[in-house]
C-alpha cells in the first residue's frame, strides 16, 4: 500500500512537471522594453547629433532609424525556459565613396524567459570603436566584462565646455595599437543620462568634440 502511494505521488509529481513545461508552448514573448536603455539612449528618428571641436567642421550624426521588436508567440517546439528574445536598435547609416555604413549603432539584446530577462548584452559602434558590453545599469554601460581595455568612470555631475550635466559615464580604452598617429582615433566617449553621446575624445591629439 505504501508503495503504491508513493508511486501515485510520484506520478503525480511528473505529470505537474510535465504540466509546466507544457504550459509554456504557446507562450507570448514580450516586446523590448528596456528602461535604462532609453534612458541612457534617448534618440529620435531624424535627429541630428552635431560635434564640434575648436576651429572644425562639424561632425554630424544623423539618427536614421530606432527599431524595437514586438510580442511574439513560441510554438510548442520552440519554448524553453530562456527562449524569449527582445532586441532595441539605434542606427545611423551613412553613405560614403558610394557605399554604405553604419557610423553610429547601438543593439541591445535582451534573453529573458517571458517575465524577467536571463541576459542582456549591449554592442556599442561609433565610427571605428566597436565594443559589446553587459546591459545598462543606472551607471550606464556594464563594461567590467572589458577590464581593463576599457575603463569606466561614473560621475554623478560633469562639465563639458560650458554645459553641466548630470549622471555621465566617461569610458575610456587603452588601446595601444594605433599605428597611424596622423589619424585621429576615439579613444575616449561620454554618455550622459537623458542625452546620449555628448562628447569623444580623439588620441593621440586629445581633442575632444563636443555635442552642440
Amino acid at each position: 500500500m505504501r508503495s503504491r502511494s508513493l508511486f501515485f505521488a510520484t506520478m503525480i509529481l511528473v505529470a505537474g512537471f510535465l504540466y509546466s513545461c507544457k504550459s509554456k508552448h504557446g507562450f507570448t514573448c514580450p516586446p523590448f522594453n528596456d528602461t535604462a536603455f532609453a534612458a541612457w539612449f534617448p534618440y529620435e528618428v531624424d535627429q541630428k547629433l552635431i560635434y564640434k571641436t575648436a576651429g572644425s567642421f562639424p561632425d554630424t550624426i544623423t539618427i536614421n532609424s530606432l527599431l524595437g521588436s514586438g510580442p511574439y508567440t513560441l510554438d510548442g517546439s520552440a519554448a524553453v525556459i530562456d527562449s524569449c528574445y527582445s532586441t532595441g536598435v539605434i542606427s545611423s547609416l551613412q553613405t560614403i565613396n558610394g557605399g554604405a555604413r553604419y557610423k553610429y549603432i547601438v543593439y541591445d539584446y535582451v534573453n529573458g524567459d517571458g517575465t524577467a530577462p536571463i541576459s542582456d548584452s549591449v554592442q556599442y559602434q561609433f565610427n571605428q570603436l566597436s565594443f559589446v558590453t553587459g546591459k545598462v545599469t543606472d551607471t550606464g554601460l556594464n563594461v567590467s566584462n572589458l577590464y581593463p581595455m576599457v575603463r569606466s568612470r561614473f560621475h554623478a555631475g560633469y562639465t563639458l565646455g560650458s554645459v553641466t550635466y548630470g549622471k555621465v559615464q566617461e569610458l575610456s580604452f587603452m588601446d595601444t595599437t594605433v599605428t597611424n598617429t596622423a589619424f585621429p582615433w576615439i579613444y575616449k566617449v561620454y554618455i550622459a543620462y537623458g542625452k546620449g553621446m555628448v562628447g569623444y575624445e580623439t588620441y593621440p591629439q586629445h581633442v575632444t568634440w563636443l555635442l552642440q
